[in-house]
Parts: C-alpha cells; sequence; structure tokens
C-alpha cells in the first residue's frame, strides 16, 4: 500500500496500478487497495473501472466493518465478565486488552467506507448517471453525514425553507435560501416608516419655500 500510494503521488499510476493488482493477486484484499486502484482510474477517465473498484471495495470494507464490530462486541463483552468476576486472577488474558485497538479498527474501517462511498458517487456522476449518483450521494448523507442532516434540520426548523442539495464535480453543496427574521423584518419597517415620514417633512419645507 505504502508503495502504491507513494507512485500516486508521483502521478505514476500506471505503476501503482501494477503493485495493487499484484498485492491483489497475493491474497492481500482490503478496501483500500481497491480505493486506490479506483483513484488511479478515476485519474486516467475510466470511470466505469472506477466505479467497479470502489464499489468492490465497500463491499470488502463493509465485510471488514462488520467482522470488527462483532470482535469489538466479543472482547468488550468479555471485559465486562472478567469486571464482575470476584476473583481477580479470573478470566485474565487476551480477552478484553485488545478491545480498544479492535474499536479504532473498526472506527478506521468505517472512515474507508465513508471515502468509499463518496467516490463511488463522484464516478457514478463522472458517468452522467446523474439520478444513480444523486441516489448514492443522499444514501452517503444520510450514512455518514449526520452532521449536514442536522444543520439542515435546524435550519428548517428556523424557518429556512427548501433547502436544495446538488452536484458540482466532486462537491455536494446545499443551498441555503435566504430568510429575512421577524425582528429583521420589523427593523426594516420601521427604517421605511421613519425614512417616509422624513421625505413628506421635507416636501412641506420644499412646498412652503
Amino acid at each position: 500500500l505504502a508503495a502504491g500510494s507513494a507512485c500516486v503521488d508521483a502521478k505514476e499510476y500506471d505503476k501503482a496500478m501494477a503493485l495493487y493488482e499484484d498485492a491483489l493477486k497475493d491474497g492481500m484484499e482490503h478496501g483500500e487497495i481497491y480505493n486506490q486502484m479506483g483513484l488511479c482510474q478515476m485519474a486516467a477517465e475510466d470511470y466505469q473501472s472506477a466505479y467497479d473498484s470502489f464499489d468492490k471495495g465497500y463491499q470488502v470494507a463493509a465485510a471488514a466493518q462488520a467482522a470488527a464490530l462483532q470482535e469489538k462486541d466479543r472482547k468488550t463483552g468479555k471485559e465486562t465478565d472478567k469486571k464482575e468476576t470476584k476473583d481477580g486472577d479470573a478470566g485474565e488474558g487476551a480477552g478484553g486488552e485488545n478491545a480498544p485497538a479492535v474499536a479504532a479498527e473498526a472506527d478506521g474501517f468505517r472512515e474507508l467506507l465513508k471515502e468509499l462511498s463518496y467516490n463511488r458517487a463522484a464516478a457514478c456522476e463522472h458517468l452522467q448517471q446523474y439520478d444513480k449518483a444523486l441516489a448514492l450521494f443522499e444514501d452517503f448523507v444520510k450514512e455518514f453525514g449526520e452532521g449536514v442532516d442536522r444543520v439542515c434540520r435546524e435550519l428548517e426548523a428556523n424557518g429556512t425553507p427548501h433547502l436544495s442539495l446538488h452536484l458540482d464535480d466532486f462537491i455536494l453543496k446545499i443551498t441555503v435560501p435566504k430568510v429575512v427574521l421577524e425582528q429583521e423584518k420589523s427593523v426594516k419597517e420601521n427604517v421605511d416608516k421613519v425614512t417616509d415620514k422624513h421625505l413628506k417633512v421635507s416636501e412641506k419645507v420644499t412646498d412652503k419655500q
């Protein structure tokens, strides 16, 4: 992976692809390998192959995350059993000691899944399959964009209508309409009234002159 990443950084995509393909042949199947392959294929504008790589990587990473979460639950359960055991020596061993490492591994797979999910949707957009790309981006936001969802809900709760999502190259953008708050409306109305009165007074003064 490190050698392939160095080739990608140097924009030697063919060399990087050869390294990744050799790694897969040697049985080193990992979601990050497919992700890096997909990025190379995106750079070569081979968007269908890129989509296939991102999609395969997502499947591999999802399976690995599920296994890591299962192992995390098992380790956490052993740690709980150990704490509840009256005899301090009972249950000691490899049980709960590696639980933090397993949790970190599961979190790492989630970050990889997040990247693969986004890249897969972006590749689909480049294939001009816009309906499918939009559906994938919406799935991405639902699964990984909890912060975005929360902001949207809060804005809508504060009176911001009709938030719209649209794609701009690799960027998912949210258009937020301008909302004039009631307080701002009141201030504007008062300013308008004062302005009108000032104009009327000025007209009267002018007429008298």
